[in-house]
This record gives structure tokens, sequence and C-alpha cells, in this order.
């Protein structure tokens, strides 16, 4: 546990359990998204555009309920030190670094295969998005 978590733990137990839970749900959200991404892809695969364009409305939709959740309890508790040591804090921040770079390199793209998909511009957004 953090040392943020122990603050809010002390002072709002409501608050804390409805953090906690968010925190336990992230996992279901980033499943969800990454399954509709999958679904969207075979779809598109198979040549059943009006199914990939929902499942991927899906996907962006939980990914956007995710992202809000994840910036509310950063808003709310603050940012967190690792509380590890040595080669699983080298680990950790290794991994949240790549995280970072991915995340933000995706973002982009993501929104440009967006508006492209809303402009029907349907060759670009295939050659932009693959």
């Amino acid at each position: 546990m953090f040392a943020a978590d122990h603050t809010i733990k002390n002072t709002d137990p409501e608050l804390y359990a409805a953090i906690q839970a968010e925190a336990q749900s992230v996992w279901l959200l980033n499943a969800a998204a990454g399954t509709l991404l999958l679904l969207g892809w075979r779809a598109i695969r198979r040549g059943d555009r009006e199914r990939h364009r929902r499942l991927m409305v899906g996907a962006v939709s939980v990914s956007a309920v995710f992202l809000v959740s994840y910036l509310t309890r950063v808003a709310l508790t603050g940012t967190h030190r690792f509380p590890g040591e040595g080669w699983l804090r080298a680990l950790y921040l290794a991994i949240l670094v790549s995280h970072t770079l991915l995340a933000m390199a995706a973002a982009p793209m993501a929104l440009r295969s967006l508006f492209l998909a809303g402009e029907r511009l349907d060759p670009d957004t295939y050659y932009w998005a693959v």
C-alpha cells in the first residue's frame, strides 16, 4: 500500500474503498478493450465493416472509461512511489518508461485512425492503423 493510500484510508474510508475498486477494475477495462480490438481486427479481415466499426467504437469507449477513471484516481490520490528496491524497482521503472512512451506514441495514431474512420476514408484508415 502506498503512503497516499494510508492518508485517504484514515480520513475517508468510503473514498478509499472506491479508489481500491477502481484500481482493481483496471484489468477488466483493459481486457475488455483488448478483446474488442481483437474482434474488430477479425471482423475487418473478414470484410464485415459494420461489425468492425461497432467493435472499434466499443473499444474506444471502454478505453475512454479507463482513462477517465485512472486520471480521477491520480487526481484524488496523487502519484505513487513504488515501494520496492533493487532489481525489482529497476524492472518496474523499465516497464513504466516503456509503457509511457508507447502510450504517448499510440494516442496520436488512435486519434488519427478515429478521424479517418469518421471521414469514412476506409483505405487510408486501413493503411494508417496496420
